[in-house]
């Protein structure tokens, strides 16, 4: 009799999977590197939040691969604010925190220490978009 995996561990493995046979399918032209980003993308929205987290950490390593060679990450990046300060805002997914540096003045902000690497991003992502709304301008 086979012993039946936890959810969490099958929905691991079944996502993993995906990843596995998406890069495959790329490596051996039968799908386009537009279709495995989108591929990837949708895995990525399908186990958001439910997978653990080194499988979401090779997700999102995964979706850093095929972006097409024109589009660059979105961290790290520059932001000049309203009143002119510049801000370098980068996220290090190994320690799982957001740093941010005034290019003005040299100072680094304290860092945000997140519970994960896609939690950073959100966060960051989430600041950029504020500070955006405010007037912000990406450099």
């Amino acid at each position: 009799m086979i012993d039946e995996l936890p959810l969490s561990d099958e929905l691991d493995r079944k996502a993993i999977e995906a990843l596995i046979r998406i890069a495959d399918e790329q490596s051996r032209s039968l799908m386009s590197e537009r279709e495995a980003r989108l591929a990837i993308r949708a895995v990525f929205e399908s186990v958001q939040g439910l997978v653990g987290e080194e499988v979401g950490e090779a997700i999102n390593v995964a979706m850093s691969q095929f972006n097409g060679g024109t589009k660059l990450p979105l961290f790290p990046m520059h932001l000049k604010l309203s009143g002119g300060t510049v801000l370098y805002v980068s996220v290090c997914l190994e320690t799982n925190q957001i740093q941010i540096l005034n290019t003005s003045t040299g100072e680094w902000r304290e860092p945000v220490v997140c519970e994960s690497g896609e939690d950073a991003l959100k966060k960051a992502a989430q600041f950029v978009r504020g500070a955006l709304l405010k007037g912000a301008k990406k450099l």
